[in-house]
């Protein structure tokens, strides 16, 4: 499945909702808070189980494409659940649904 995976997700861009570890909840019992990234896969693991991807910032903060704030290593299990597009344009125009995108990449 990493060989189909990795020509899927090379070269696009996503949101990909994560638990924010860097925040405890509010209250014990609340559920975990949570960060969406807004990214690009640059490259891939010889092994196709890791990637390269470009941070443009959170999707609440998302400036533009010019605007990379840092590069990281993803694994494919993390990339699983991200949303998907094409280009920056439509990733940038789907930040409008951010409801809709925590609630599909939390279940």
């Amino acid at each position: 499945m990493g060989v189909e995976l990795h020509h899927f997700v090379e070269g696009r861009y996503f949101l990909l909702t994560k638990p924010d570890r860097t925040q405890a909840p509010p209250e014990p019992e609340d559920a975990p808070n949570t960060i969406t990234y807004a990214g690009y896969v640059r490259d891939h693991a010889s092994e196709h189980r890791f990637f390269l991807v470009d941070i443009f910032g959170t999707a609440q903060g998302l400036a533009d494409e010019d605007t990379k704030l840092c590069q990281r290593i993803m694994s494919m299990e993390e990339l699983i659940n991200a949303c998907w597009f094409p280009d920056f344009e439509s990733m940038k125009s789907a930040r409008r649904h951010l409801g809709t995108i925590e609630s599909i990449n939390l279940g």
